[in-house]
């Protein structure tokens, strides 16, 4: 690129210039907007220039993923047998058919797709994400998210997505449906608690789902809720991308646009569940009130609009069937995201909402308190192309969260011996989450992640676990962990106060039941032991 002069010699030429034309401020002007214009057209060549070498590395890098193992199950496109065809839009087309004799939904491109190859991409990447981060949701609450099982055409155009078909479809059509029962409130209880539950196990590998909203949550035929929408899910960093996800329901942080990225956190997610607890028991959208001058509901536009500029309190909605789930809206969706309550705050008080209705009422437990030594790494990923990385992880049980130093060139094989205690652990529901990160100047990133479920450290204490990273093994991570308090007169008391629940229950079957049946039975079996 030529060099452009500098202002000083420009100002000199005018000023020659001007004692040439006698002083002629129209000549001066002209100069000026013509250096500008020369100036202004070589900044935007070169803008272009860094937008298509953008676009070849964000190519560059797509082909590096696709180059990977797919971390998920594989399948010829053959295999499917199309029966319906349920929604087709001009980017994707969901057929339900069967795949290995089951039912199951394929969400693929549309074969009209109107855009440019910019959009092609875009959309062919986001279907790519709803199964690459499949492998780090692998938490107690997994089944309370609908996950790909598997793809066809994995590395190319013709990719095709299959998940599990759930009959009674997204949140919206089953509340519309006049042919089935409508929800009672137990049942709608239920279904906020297992999405609460995705949004437990999804915060808890370090990311954000972006995109909660009614048609995100769908219900089988006994109504057990599952939360998809997965294409938006990111890792969390310092910036993110703003506008991502259904406007109505997005929380007000999102919509700050500075170069299309914005500052939020996980607690963006739980605005979301918040407007989505508004639509299940009241039956109709959040902010349905608010009307413009001739009392016509407004836009999803003019909604956000009147919320950044504080005419809206994003913390008022009408009344549902119960206070405590009025007040946990309200602090759900307060404008201050910091005041808002983590997922498993917000997990917790659904739980009580929920027991509070069973016939079992659940005594006070002795407190356990779990002591967790991270030891050491083996022959984890290698994120760091030159030099050694420095690695540490992080390990959460609930909203506590803990983390190691970083051991500075730790490599594929780092030493922690560090202790942390967690309180009042809960022995039949609690895991154990950790996280391996590595920090550098070239890379910053996820190392791999596991799991140990609290009830399997009852008997043992050192566990040696397989790391996952990308959807496939790779190293393991050991771990102590010891509990402190009396363990079997907490299992005791477990077993006591579910199995007068199941008693008082009867032959009914609930969500909750079918979930504490085997915890009960691995109590008992335990404390048999232990006897």
């Amino acid at each position: 690129m030529e060099a452009l002069p500098s202002d000083k010699e420009r100002l000199k030429i005018l000023v020659q210039r001007c004692k040439l034309s006698s002083g002629s401020a129209v000549q001066i002007q002209a100069a000026l907007d013509e250096a500008n214009k020369k100036h202004q057209n070589e900044i935007e060549k070169y803008q272009e220039k860094l937008k298509v070498l953008s676009w070849e590395l964000n190519m560059l890098k797509e082909s590096i993923e696709d180059a990977k193992p797919c971390p998920v199950n594989t399948v010829e496109a053959t295999n499917f047998s199309s029966s319906d065809s349920l929604v087709q839009s001009n980017i994707y087309h969901l057929y339900r058919g069967v795949l290995q004799n089951k039912d199951v939904v394929r969400k693929n491109l549309s074969n009209n797709i109107f855009c440019n190859e910019e959009s092609k991409y875009c959309a062919l990447k986001k279907l790519k994400s709803s199964f690459r981060l499949v492998p780090r949701l692998n938490g107690d609450n997994s089944d309370c998210i609908l996950k790909p099982t598997a793809v066809s055409g994995y590395g190319t155009e013709n990719l095709a997505v299959y998940t599990e078909y759930m009959e009674h479809g997204d949140l919206i059509s089953r509340m519309e449906d006049k042919t089935l029962p409508p929800l009672n409130n137990y049942t709608k209880l239920e279904i906020a608690l297992r999405v609460i539950k995705a949004i437990v196990d999804i915060h808890a590998m370090n990311l954000l789902h972006r995109d909660i909203n009614p048609s995100h949550v769908l219900l089988d035929k006994k109504d057990f809720a599952k939360l998809s929408g997965l294409s938006n899910v990111r890792e969390l960093a310092e910036m993110m991308t703003s506008n991502v996800g259904l406007k109505r329901y997005a929380a007000p942080e999102t919509f700050e646009d500075d170069a299309n990225v914005s500052k939020y956190t996980e607690k963006a997610d739980i605005y979301s569940f918040g407007l989505l607890l508004v639509f299940l028991f009241t039956g109709n959208a959040p902010f349905s009130d608010v009307v413009d001058k001739q009392k016509n509901p407004i836009n999803d536009l003019n909604l956000m609009g009147r919320i950044m500029s504080k005419e809206v309190d994003t913390s008022k909605h009408p009344a549902t069937p119960f206070t405590e789930l009025d007040t946990l809206i309200c602090n759900c969706t307060i404008m201050d995201s910091e005041h808002r309550p983590s997922a498993t705050e917000v997990m917790n008080q659904i739980k009580k909402l929920v027991f509070e209705r069973l016939p079992a009422p659940l005594t006070n437990f002795p407190v356990i308190n779990a002591i967790v030594t991270v030891v050491n790494a083996r022959e984890i990923h290698n994120g760091d192309t030159f030099g050694h990385q420095d690695v540490r992880c992080n390990l959460q049980i609930n909203s506590a969260r803990k983390q190691t130093r970083f051991h500075q060139n730790g490599g594929v094989n780092p030493v922690w011996n560090q202790l942390f205690e967690f309180n009042d652990v809960h022995l039949m529901n609690d895991v154990i989450n950790f996280n391996l990160r590595k920090s550098g100047l070239i890379w910053t990133g996820d190392l791999g992640c596991t799991l140990l479920k609290l009830q399997n450290t009852i008997e043992t204490q050192s566990h040696s676990l397989q790391v996952n990273y990308q959807g496939r093994e790779k190293g393991t991570l050991t771990v102590n962990v010891q509990l402190i308090g009396d363990v079997r007169g907490w299992l005791q008391h477990y077993i006591v106060n579910i199995g007068t629940y199941f008693a008082k229950l009867g032959s009914k079957q609930t969500n909750q039941s079918l979930e504490l049946a085997p915890k009960l039975e691995r109590a008992q079996e335990i404390f048999a032991r232990m006897s």
